[in-house]
């Protein structure tokens, strides 16, 4: 788990580069680590914070060097209130959405109907389902 830890705070300061939006994946990585009961030593802990910082000091120096326009920017993003839709509606959407590009991936260039796009995401939840069922 030595190297593990070490690769983790390498890939996690370099996604900041890449875009923000990969970042809510890092999510599950406390999660596998709770699961898997296997808690990394204070060495290792610390050799992931030194390889964050290093990978990310580029990004720390570009934010100082711009006055923080980025940081200030992401966190005002989360306290503007929107507009738009809520609720059912847009999880509906979101369901529909992720429907179309399953089906973009699997069966381009032939479709199948807008129906089944809510059935293909379920589907895929329930194998997850059954695969931690089975400890695969």
């Amino acid at each position: 788990m030595l190297l593990s830890i070490a690769v983790l705070g390498i890939l996690i300061g370099l996604i900041w580069h890449i875009h923000i939006a990969l970042m809510p994946a890092f999510s599950a990585i406390p999660v596998a680590i709770l699961l898997a009961k296997k808690f990394p030593s204070k060495p290792e802990v610390i050799k992931f914070t030194v390889a964050l910082f290093i990978t990310t000091l580029p990004l720390f120096i570009f934010e100082l060097k711009h006055g923080f326009q980025q940081t200030i920017n992401l966190i005002v993003n989360f306290f503007t209130p929107r507009v738009g839709a809520t609720g059912w509606y847009k999880f509906q959407t979101v369901v529909e959405m992720i429907g179309k590009n399953i089906n973009n991936l699997f069966f381009a260039p032939h479709s199948i109907n807008q129906t089944s796009y809510l059935v293909l995401p379920l589907a895929i939840l329930i194998c997850g389902f059954w695969l931690i069922k089975k400890r695969l």
